[in-house]
């Protein structure tokens, strides 16, 4: 069995994944740095096309219900080096002198790229605020502010619920609406509340750009409320709009949709902006220095992490060489904890190319072993050297274990290329049985690595399960060669099997869809040749091996 430290290790390891969205949401906040947002009026046909697709449904909800169209302010994001501009666009109904705003999220993971809040002011300057949005918890909520954070995702139900919010306090309605430069001011002194919260209560420090927020168990906590509500009042939104009289249920779930629809496509366009080149260099030397930190943690040597490294880093120069040939863009490579990937995009590619990238990792590092191997044994190299040896070990085993047909390895990814591209159903059975063969492998060899690696194949099995769905419902419907990402949106939209699916999941699972799909499927004759080919690489250093022990074991003369 498994030795007591090696099964306390994987338990720490698990929990990191088991926490590892609020893990990632406390160093994201840690990462960034931020400041008080700069506000602007600004004229309604300065915003584009794209904007105006989200905010359309929203507004014609708002017209309905008798506010008129005021004014808009357009501010940058709170967080420094971002080039995302964001509006607030202004709205009053005289009649029963309520302010709404529809406010535009729009960046990757938006639970909606666009919300509305409603708002009431007392004559005592007191104001009663129903958000359909996300609290997150704010370390104190200003004292003449009643916040009512309902997140019903659903026009009509959060207008309904602020009628009734505001007759809670029982005090005098104030009237009027705001003046640009009111609403301007307005804005401007709720976030310097925030930021001066933040700061008093030690989530935050002052800079001499902004601010930045300060490691804490208050700020974990906070992080892992962010994840909580996060997840917790998204299946909320998925689910409310449909709810309610069959009439309503049509309307908010068609106003619901088309803005949801276009809040998806703006996230997979998110998703696809470049990444800066001065990010990738940062990431990839930290991500090295994690790995190494992880592998002296389990006790290898520095030699032996050294040796580690230059192993992955050829296998996936391999990889990023192949695809910066095939004309793959926004090209990088990042090490894992217990291993490293290169990753790329190109709008339409072709199962060959993908074929050629995944073979040009494993190969390099495969050859090179097979060379120093071959070098040792004819003298050339010293065949006692000790560290050539297990230079030759750790290329050949690692760059050889990647080749086996087990997904998410290259040889898996080479068989799912060449047999399985347009079969979702035999796709996602192959990802299950993966699984259950590096499970079964891990429990024989009592492998610690292999652990981990199970515990990653498994995080997985849903996703690739939804991506499986997706693609069997949307192939049915049309030919592959016709499908956009259009139509990927609406049915993750309007699918049933979908309502509770989190925005940025089906980002992510219509992301990898459409990498599926704008594969060009692969020629018979590559098909054939090219899996026969794969299957030598595989296979003959088996047939070696069981040779050599065969002609081994007999009598010579």
């Amino acid at each position: 069995m498994f030795a007591l430290n090696t099964i306390l290790i994987f338990g720490v390891i698990v929990l990191i994944f088991w926490n590892g969205t609020a893990l990632i949401q406390f160093l994201t906040l840690l990462y960034y740095k931020f400041r008080i947002p700069t506000y602007t009026s600004i004229d309604r046909k300065e915003i584009g096309e794209e904007i105006e697709s989200i905010i359309k449904p929203l507004e014609d909800f708002l017209l309905s219900k008798g506010f008129v169209y005021q004014s808009m302010l357009l501010h940058d994001g709170w967080l420094l080096g971002g080039d995302q501009n964001y509006y607030t666009l202004y709205y009053y109904d005289k009649e029963k002198s309520i302010h709404a705003y529809i406010e535009t999220q729009p960046y990757r993971g938006a639970l909606q790229s666009a919300k509305i809040s409603y708002k009431t002011i007392y004559e005592s300057t007191r104001e009663c605020i129903t958000v359909d949005g996300l609290d997150y918890g704010y370390p104190t909520i200003p004292d003449d502010t009643y916040l009512f954070d309902h997140y019903l995702g659903n026009n009509e139900s959060v207008y309904e619920a602020h009628l009734k919010d505001r007759e809670i306090q029982e005090e005098v309605i104030g009237r009027g609406a705001f003046t640009p430069e009111e609403l301007q001011h307005h804005k401007e002194m709720i976030d310097a509340h925030y930021s001066k919260t933040y700061e008093e209560e030690g989530y935050t420090r002052s800079t001499s750009y902004g601010y930045r927020f300060t490691p804490s168990i208050k700020l974990w906590i906070f992080s892992k409320k962010m994840v909580k509500k996060y997840k917790h009042y998204s299946k909320v939104l998925m689910q409310s709009a449909y709810e309610g009289d069959h009439k309503r249920e049509e309307e908010e779930g068609d106003r619901k949709s088309k803005s949801e629809i276009n809040s998806l496509l703006m996230q997979l366009s998110s998703i696809d902006k470049p990444r800066g080149e001065s990010n990738k260099m940062v990431w990839f030397v930290g991500s090295i220095i994690v790995f190494a930190i992880l592998f002296g943690f389990l006790g290898f040597s520095l030699l032996e992490i050294g040796m580690l490294v230059v192993v992955l880093l050829i296998h996936e120069l391999g990889h990023f060489l192949a695809m910066r040939y095939f004309g793959y863009r926004d090209t990088n490579i990042l090490f894992m904890p217990f291993g490293a990937a290169t990753m790329g995009r190109k709008a339409k590619k072709s199962a060959f190319e993908e074929y050629i990238i995944l073979l040009a990792g494993p190969l390099p590092g495969i050859i090179i072993s097979a060379i120093l191997f071959m070098a040792m044994m004819m003298n050339i190299l010293p065949q006692e050297n000790e560290i050539i040896l297990q230079y030759v070990m750790f290329s050949f085993v690692i760059n050889y274990l990647n080749l086996l047909p087990i997904y998410p390895l290259d040889g898996g990814r080479i068989t799912q290329i060449l047999l399985l591209l347009r079969y979702p159903r035999a796709q996602f059975y192959f990802y299950a049985v993966s699984f259950v063969v590096v499970a079964l492998a891990a429990l024989l060899a009592q492998d610690f690595i292999l652990l981990i690696f199970v515990v990653i194949v498994g995080l997985g099995l849903r996703h690739n399960y939804y991506i499986s769905k997706v693609m069997r419902k949307i192939l049915l419907t049309r030919d592959d060669n016709e499908i956009t990402k259009e139509d990927v949106a609406e049915l993750l939209v309007n699918d049933e099997s979908f309502k509770t699916q989190l925005p940025f999941n089906k980002a992510n699972i219509a992301k990898q869809v459409l990498e599926i799909l704008h594969t060009k499927k692969p020629s018979l004759l590559l098909a054939i040749f090219g899996f026969a080919f794969y299957c030598a690489l595989v296979f003959v250093p088996l047939w070696f091996l069981f040779l050599s022990r065969i002609l081994g074991g007999m009598p010579m003369g």
